[in-house]
Formats: structure tokens, sequence, C-alpha cells
């Protein structure tokens, strides 16, 4: 895999979580683990993990 792209909010108050574009066509999100109170609110598959995100950096998009 390699990262063909980016795009975060550093250098603003959201802090550094950022969307990674890789050469497979597909992305990687960083952010600040959920809580576990927050998950249970979600039903996911255990192969799975949940990251939250400032609307901010979707502002970007």
């Amino acid at each position: 895999m390699r990262l063909v792209a980016s795009l975060s909010c550093a250098g603003s108050n959201c802090g550094c979580p950022s969307i990674y574009e890789t050469d497979e066509g597909t992305y990687i999100i960083q952010g600040k683990k959920v809580n576990a109170r927050k998950i249970k609110q979600v039903n996911i598959p255990p192969d799975e993990e949940l990251v939250e995100i400032p609307a901010e950096l979707l502002n970007k998009i």
C-alpha cells in the first residue's frame, strides 16, 4: 500500500485527524478512538473499529 494523498485539518483547532487516499482505491481514516458507550450504540463486526473525526475535516472535502 502506498499513500497517494492526505487531507487533514492540522493547524486548525481540530487536532490531527486525517483522511488518507491509498493507491488501492481505499481511504484510511485517522481519528480518536470511540469510547465504549458510543460503540454500544452501533452494531459493528468484530473485525472493524470506529474512530471519530471532527465535522471540520469532512467539510474540507
